[in-house]
């Protein structure tokens, strides 16, 4: 019998399907993830624990990987209204690439 899975692929992938996992619901929040890598001989000078931000329906945490890698979140609360989603994903767009 097995007694560990791990997968990394997603709630609608094949394994979840093979667990009997149930598709994966909204939940009215918009999560931007990512691992930053500092310029080379430059160190991010972060103590090794987690760092959590909690602000009015926003979240960031952080926490460092290695001397020169850290890996960052920012979660907030989507919009109920369409045009306002369509608005926030723009922003959410440019933000992360700017």
């Amino acid at each position: 019998m097995l007694q560990v899975l791990l997968g990394c692929d997603g709630g609608g992938s094949v394994i979840a399907k093979w667990a009997g996992l149930t598709k994966p619901q909204p939940v009215g929040q918009i999560v931007i993830r990512g691992l930053c890598q500092c310029e080379q001989g430059v160190l991010h000078n972060l103590e090794p624990v987690y760092q959590h931000v909690i602000g009015k329906g926003v979240r960031l945490g952080l926490t460092p990987v290695t001397h020169d890698k850290v890996y960052w979140f920012l979660v907030f609360n989507a919009s109920s209204s369409p045009a306002a989603q369509g608005t926030t994903r723009y922003v959410v767009i440019y933000s992360t690439i700017s």
